[in-house]
């Protein structure tokens, strides 16, 4: 069992981590966008952005009362979310062009989304993996 000093570590060092990343990943989803002409669509791709640290936070708040255990687990995952969200989008915003990266998604909606409007079957496995499979061969 870690003691309680590490404990109170780990979440000082998580919740700096949260903050710094949300303020990252929200910096470099704005550079990305940079061209975009749009006013509303970088704010709302900022939020969607900012929604999982947000959640991270509140958990964060929440886990007061949690066992010793899982609030170190979830600070250990605070962490390794944020480095990895911030290297995902430092890769996205400062790496080589690429095609557009959300142009399937968009065209043809997630599969999630595709799942929700597929009511052929009865059982909801077959009907993730029937949308899945008939979004990918439109």
């Amino acid at each position: 069992m870690l003691p309680s000093g590490f404990l109170s570590f780990l979440r000082a060092t998580a919740l700096i981590a949260v903050l710094a990343g949300a303020l990252g990943s929200a910096g470099l989803t704005l550079y990305a966008g940079r061209h975009n002409h749009s006013r509303i669509l970088p704010a709302l791709f900022t939020l969607w952005v900012l929604s999982p640290f947000m959640a991270l936070l509140v958990a964060s708040v929440v886990s007061k009362r949690w066992s010793f255990p899982t609030r170190a687990a979830l600070y250990t995952v605070m962490l390794f979310l944020t480095l990895g969200s911030l290297a995902l989008y430092a890769d996205v915003a400062l790496g080589p062009p690429r095609a557009k990266p959300a142009r399937f998604r968009v065209r043809r909606g997630s599969p999630s989304v595709m799942a929700a409007d597929c009511n052929r079957c009865p059982d909801s496995r077959s009907n993730i993996w029937q949308a899945v499979a008939s979004g990918w061969h439109k």
